[in-house]
């Protein structure tokens, strides 16, 4: 087998799955990504959530995160198809995909993260209202 048939390819340009009840705001594009080494991928932390209280807006955070390279939803869509490559250790984390805002029915902001349900993963939203703690780490879109 090839390398390029045991890679995990995403196709981060494609339109996101917009899940009943939320709406696009917008989407971070990032060309087509390999999650084969997703190990290895940063998952980070604003300084806030690293120090103190370790809390930070959400909306502070989004903000902190404009000028990074972060993953989108189709990375989280793709993980969840894929969860057998999922980091073991991500088990401990929700884990944020910035790179898509959605909208709720309510016009309240939102961010969808990856969860670990006890026997499989799954995904959840997030208001950009919210705080979030030092186990809620951004998806990062670099090795």
């Amino acid at each position: 087998m090839s390398d390029k048939e045991n890679s995990l390819i995403v196709d981060l340009d494609r339109d996101p799955f917009a899940p009943e009840g939320l709406t696009v705001e917008s989407h971070q594009k990032g060309g087509q990504f390999d999650l084969t080494d997703i190990s290895e991928l940063p998952l980070y932390l604003s300084k806030k959530q690293k120090e103190g209280q370790g809390l930070i807006a959400g909306s502070d955070l989004w903000e902190e995160l404009k000028s990074k390279k972060v993953l989108n939803a189709n990375a989280l869509d793709y993980l969840l198809a894929h969860q057998n490559v999922i980091p073991y250790l991500w088990r401990f984390k929700y884990v944020f995909f910035w790179g898509t805002i959605y909208c709720n029915s309510d016009g309240l902001l939102c961010v969808r993260f990856l969860i670990w349900c006890g026997s499989m993963w799954s995904w959840n939203h997030r208001l950009l209202d919210s705080f979030l703690d030092p186990c809620e780490p951004a998806a990062l879109a670099s090795f």
